[in-house]
């Protein structure tokens, strides 16, 4: 599918690397609360793992939909602002 899509190597690379982020952040939300000790860390934890599939899942839904980024210069003239 990528390569019918159009994707570059660094394109499949990181999607792969969003979704493996995603895929650890899931795996520490569920240790998290099959852990049978109450703990401390049950909060970052789950705050940590929630923070890796969110940031994971929308880095591969942007790279995969394409949406690029602004280039913002600094320049003499002042600051130029572009989206090629």
């Amino acid at each position: 599918m990528a390569r019918i899509s159009g994707l570059s190597r660094r394109e499949i690379a990181g999607v792969n690397v969003a979704l493996g982020m995603s895929g650890v952040g899931l795996t520490m939300v569920i240790l998290a609360f099959l852990d049978p000790e109450p703990t401390s860390k049950l909060g970052l934890l789950v705050g940590g793992g929630a923070v890796c599939v969110l940031g994971g899942g929308f880095s591969a839904i942007r790279i995969l939909t394409q949406h690029k980024p602004p280039n913002i210069r600094a320049t003499s003239h002042g600051i130029e602002i572009s989206w090629t």
